[in-house]
This record gives C-alpha cells, structure tokens and sequence, in this order.
C-alpha cells in the first residue's frame, strides 16, 4: 500500500537538517509527499553523517585499561608549562565514566590538603594522557560515585574487590 501525507502538517525533526527542501523536490502535484521516498532519503543522508563521525574520532589510546567506578587511579598526564613539557600524576578514585565516543571520559577525584577534594577529568582519548595505572579495583555498586562528595576520613573508604 502506498502511503501518501502532505506536505505543509509534515514535522521531520533531523539534527541539523530542516528537511523542507527535500519535501518540495520530492512532492507530488497535489502538494502531498511520498512518505517512503522522505524515510528512505533520511535514512541514507543519516548513514553517511554517521559514517562522516566515525571518520572525525579520534583513535583510541592504547595506555588506557579499561576503568570502571571505585577503581584507584594514577593518571600521568603530559603539561607543557613554557617551551618545557613534564608528566604529572594525579592519583585517586574514578567516581565517574561517561562513554560517548570521542567525547569519552572519566572523572578522577582525590583528597588534597586540609581535607578538601580534588575532582579532574580526563577524555579517554586525548594525546595527553601518557598512562593511567590501577593500583586496586574497588566493589561499588553504582555507576556514579557521587555520595563520596559528602563522606571524609573513614566513611569516604571503599571495599577492596577481589578476584580469584
């Protein structure tokens, strides 16, 4: 069965496409629109979008092993300070992982001085990342270690995990 809608109550929501254009080129003399040929168009043109991103991200960083929350952490990071460039570690807990593509990251939080914390993050696939090395895997049991905000000394520990 061939389906027919019009043009002017047609609502297409595409990132970073109006989609008028397409609907007046592919419209019927009546003033309606094939509704396949408008799928099929969107569908094509969002296969090579998507294809297009790939080709843009960057490639993965081998030094980086896979982390998970409650993890302890010493990340090296390259810094340039002048025409210098030194590593720096910085060592504490991942109390978050975002995965999403080259936008990768993770957060790493520490207790300096005085008892005030320290929160940094890391994208996963930035050049600048020399290594990160897990010095114990922590048992959580969420996915974002948020609460630790609030905890000092003793009620900021997390249960070592081992394994067999």
């Amino acid at each position: 069965m061939v389906e027919f809608i019009e043009c002017d109550s047609i609502n297409i929501s595409f990132p970073n496409y109006s989609g008028h254009d397409i609907i007046h080129d592919l419209a019927a003399p009546g003033g309606f629109v094939l509704k396949k040929a408008i799928i099929k168009f969107f569908i094509e043109r969002w296969i090579t979008m998507n294809d297009l991103m790939k080709s843009v991200e960057q490639p993965e960083n081998p030094n980086i092993p896979q982390l998970h929350p409650g993890d302890m952490v010493n990340v090296h990071i390259r810094i340039k300070e002048g025409n210098t460039e030194r590593i720096q570690e910085f060592r504490g807990t991942v109390i978050r992982k975002r995965a999403r593509g080259n936008d990768a990251s993770f957060t790493v939080r520490r207790i300096a001085s005085n008892g005030i914390g320290v929160e940094r993050t890391f994208l996963t696939r930035s050049p600048r990342l020399e290594k990160v090395v897990i010095q114990r895997h922590s048992q959580v049991r969420r996915a974002k270690l948020y609460h630790l905000r609030e905890r000092t000394g003793k009620n900021a520990r997390l249960k070592q995990k081992f394994t067999a």
